[in-house]
Parts: C-alpha cells; sequence; structure tokens
C-alpha cells in the first residue's frame, strides 16, 4: 500500500504539471487561468458534494504548500470538508476545487478544472508533510501528478 501510495504521488505531480503550459517565455500557464478565486467551493457540481468520514480532519485542515520540481502551488483544506490549489499562499487564483473525506493519515476526492475537466485526488499526511496525487480523467488514459508538500 504504501509503495502504491508513493506512486501515486508520483503521478499527481506530473498530471498537475500536465495541466499547464508553456508560455512563449518558459513559463507555465494554468489552462484555465480565467478561473475566479473563491473562499469556498460549495457552488460546485453535485460530482464533488462532500461525504461523512468516520475519522476527525483536524490535521489536514489549513494550507500546504506542493511541489513537483521547481514550481509550487498550495492546496487549502477546509474544515466543511472543501479543498482548492491556487496559485497563492493567500488562496485566492483558485484553479481546480472540490471536495475531501479522510480516512487516519489518508485523504481523497473528487476534484473539478472548471472549463478543462473532472478528476480525483488522494493522498496522505505525515506530521507536517503531504504526498499528493493528482489525477486528470480529461486525458485518455487519466494522467496522474505526483506532488510532496509541507504543512505551512
Amino acid at each position: 500500500m504504501k509503495r502504491f501510495l508513493s506512486i501515486a504521488a508520483a503521478l499527481l505531480a506530473l498530471a498537475l504539471f500536465s495541466a499547464c503550459d508553456d508560455d512563449k517565455d518558459g513559463a507555465l500557464r494554468w489552462h484555465s487561468s480565467s478561473s475566479s478565486s473563491s473562499s469556498s467551493t460549495s457552488s460546485s457540481s453535485s460530482s464533488t458534494s462532500s461525504s461523512t468520514s468516520t475519522t476527525s480532519n483536524t490535521n489536514i485542515v489549513g494550507t500546504w504548500s506542493l511541489s513537483n520540481g521547481p514550481n509550487t502551488w498550495y492546496i487549502h483544506f477546509a474544515s466543511d470538508k472543501t479543498w482548492k490549489i491556487t496559485d497563492d499562499r493567500q488562496g485566492t487564483a483558485r484553479r481546480v476545487y472540490g471536495t475531501y473525506t479522510t480516512d487516519g493519515n489518508k485523504f481523497s476526492g473528487p476534484m473539478v478544472n472548471p472549463g478543462v475537466g473532472t478528476g480525483n485526488i488522494s493522498g496522505t499526511i505525515d506530521g507536517d508533510l503531504i504526498s499528493l496525487d493528482f489525477v486528470e480523467y480529461w486525458h485518455t488514459p487519466a494522467k496522474h501528478v505526483p506532488y510532496t508538500g509541507e504543512k505551512l
């Protein structure tokens, strides 16, 4: 199981990286760069409705840095079981969002990339460290991008 999570995390980083396009200057730009920021993801579709978890989610709530190389993004987990990935630590410029459930130190849930498609996240929390697998279903086969990071 531990090996699967490591592979899943590596694939998630690859998927998030592939969700970006190289601009002429070499900078990465998200496909859905026109999406607006939001402090809530309650307007998400029913495919991202929150599930009840049997364990507390207090160890995941907060802002985490995510990296898969030279690029850093931020994932924000809210206590209402919603999450979003943004370009900045403050939580503006939302890129993708969804809901999550927890089971011990593991989490998972569906996601939406507005104007692009849907996917899934899953991962583990180990203290202040996170391993995340980001899956993009709009690719055939689905792309997995692994990320690692830490709680801020």
